[in-house]
C-alpha cells in the first residue's frame, strides 16, 4: 500500500479508512501505540501506520484524513524509525 499512496493517496485512504471501520476499531488519539489492541487489531493498526507514512510526510492536505484513520497522535507525534510514539514536549 505505500508505493500506491504516492499515485492515488485518496484511494489508499479511503481503504484504510474502511478497514478501520470494517474492523470495529475505535479512533482515539493514542490509537498508533496500539495500546490495548488485541494481535489482530494490531496488526491491521501496524500495517496502516507503515503505508500511510509516505502520505504522513510527503502530503500534509491528508492529515485530517489520517486524523480520522490513526488518531491525532499518529499524525503529530508518531516516529516511523522507532515505530513508537515520540513524546511531546
Amino acid at each position: 500500500m505505500k508505493d500506491p499512496s504516492k499515485y492515488m493517496p485518496e484511494k489508499v485512504l479511503e481503504l484504510a479508512e474502511k478497514w478501520i471501520r470494517d474492523a470495529k476499531i475505535e479512533v482515539h488519539e493514542e490509537l498508533a501505540s496500539e495500546k490495548d489492541l488485541n494481535g489482530k487489531e494490531k496488526r491491521l493498526v501496524w500495517t496502516l501506520k507503515h503505508a500511510l507514512r509516505w502520505i504522513k510526510r510527503k502530503d500534509p492536505k491528508f492529515h485530517r484524513k489520517l486524523e480520522k484513520i490513526l488518531g491525532k497522535n499518529y499524525v503529530l507525534y508518531f516516529d516511523e524509525k522507532r515505530n513508537r510514539l515520540a513524546q511531546p514536549r
